[in-house]
């Protein structure tokens, strides 16, 4: 019997803010992420190999997206209006939900994210506008 393996077109990332789904921005193309972590060496008197330990430093990713309404830059504003402490209680979240075909659905919560950069690119005429949107935070909840 032949594995299935998980593609992008069963994984759903849903994106929130203030606990309301931002609909709108659905045309996500690609994402990445990383649970970061620092390996600790050291060495000690009397022992003739170092010991190693690591340490969680948080998770950073980013969605790369398409836009084809103007709730993008309601998002953006939102974004940057935290940025700027005009509403500085906006909390985003950002989910993935990986559904298996023989175990059901995974879901990945990264919670109260920030954002950097956010790169716009217009290629040209031909070309659609893509948004590089990269986030991070200090913790991921996984369940399912």
């Amino acid at each position: 019997m032949g594995t299935q393996r998980l593609k992008g077109q069963e994984v759903t990332v849903i994106i929130v803010t203030g606990g309301v789904v931002e609909n709108e921005i659905n045309e996500i193309q690609s994402m990445d992420f990383e649970f970061e972590q620092e390996q600790l060496q050291q060495g000690y008197l009397g022992q003739f190999s170092d010991q190693f330990d690591y340490v969680f430093k948080g998770v950073k990713g980013s969605l790369d997206l398409h836009i084809h309404t103007g709730a993008w830059f309601d998002f953006l504003k939102k974004i940057t209006d935290k940025a700027k402490r005009i509403t500085p209680d906006t909390v985003f979240n950002i989910t993935a939900v990986a559904n298996f075909a023989n175990e059901g659905a995974k879901t990945i919560l990264f919670p109260d994210v920030s954002f950097g950069g956010i790169g716009h690119t217009i290629g040209g005429r031909t070309e659609y506008v893509k948004i590089k949107l990269p986030f991070g935070t200090s913790d991921a909840q996984v369940s399912g």
